[in-house]
């Protein structure tokens, strides 16, 4: 059903009247603001996982990070993929490559030997070590990529 009124000027406005227990059909225009209103509260609402998401992905850096702020990563505990592409002493030192294709010194202390060709994950603490960077590792974790993404 359509009223029809009249501003003060006298100008008729038209309008529909809904019957009470019912709603109004939305517009294009209501839609499109209701999305744009429930994306904008999305993207503002605070992450369920916390920081946790940010503080797990910084101890994850690749090595050209390490490198860019090894001040800022001096010390700290590191977890970094990638593929051993040479080994000295036994496998016990050898240099692992990532995806920003900068090989980093990886000291072993477990004494398990390492070979070329190795993809694995590396728990340990990177030093600087006065421009001669390296990581003490303190875990290692064969691992293989399936496919998508990588190393090298």
């Amino acid at each position: 059903m359509v009223a029809i009124r009249h501003n003060r000027s006298g100008a008729a406005i038209t309008g529909a009247v809904i019957a009470p227990g019912q709603q109004r059909e939305p517009t294009g225009m209501r839609r499109a603001l209701s999305s744009v209103i429930v994306a904008v509260a999305l993207f503002l609402a605070p992450s369920p996982m916390g920081d946790r998401t940010a503080s797990a992905e910084a101890n994850k850096p690749i090595i050209a990070l390490l490198f860019g702020d090894a001040e800022a990563y001096d010390g700290r505990s590191v977890v970094i993929y990638g593929l051993v592409i040479e080994t000295v002493g036994m496998g016990k030192v050898f240099m692992l490559q990532d995806v920003s294709q900068m090989p980093l010194r990886i000291i072993r202390t477990d004494g398990l030997p390492t070979m070329v060709g190795d993809q694995i994950l590396v728990h340990g603490v990177f030093m600087r070590n006065r421009g001669d960077p390296y990581l003490e590792a303190s875990k290692i974790t064969a691992t293989t990529v399936l496919g998508g993404g990588g190393c090298c």
